[in-house]
């Protein structure tokens, strides 16, 4: 999940314009990778099997997806990677 946060990341990048509404589209997208990355970790502090552990699983689940169908948009690139694609 690394690289595609990384990929994503350096798309929108790439994509920023001066525009407020695009740079608050912008922002909007940046927090929401950052909130994955931040679940991520804290799935990976709590002990497996317990009601929290089970609540960030989900978490993580759901930011995965948000990241993979933010990520779809980019499906043309050169470095975006097949196995990045939104599994239904």
């Amino acid at each position: 999940m690394t690289d595609l946060i990384e990929f994503l990341m350096a798309r929108l990048d790439e994509r920023e314009e001066d525009d407020a509404w695009r740079t608050a589209d912008f922002k909007a997208k940046y927090r929401i990778i950052q909130e994955l990355e931040s679940a991520e970790i804290s799935l990976r502090n709590t002990e497996p099997g317990t009601a929290v552990h089970e609540l960030m699983t989900g978490a993580v689940n759901i930011y995965r997806r948000v990241v993979r169908l933010l990520a779809s948009a980019f499906a043309e690139h050169p470095d975006y990677r097949p196995e990045w694609a939104h599994k239904v």
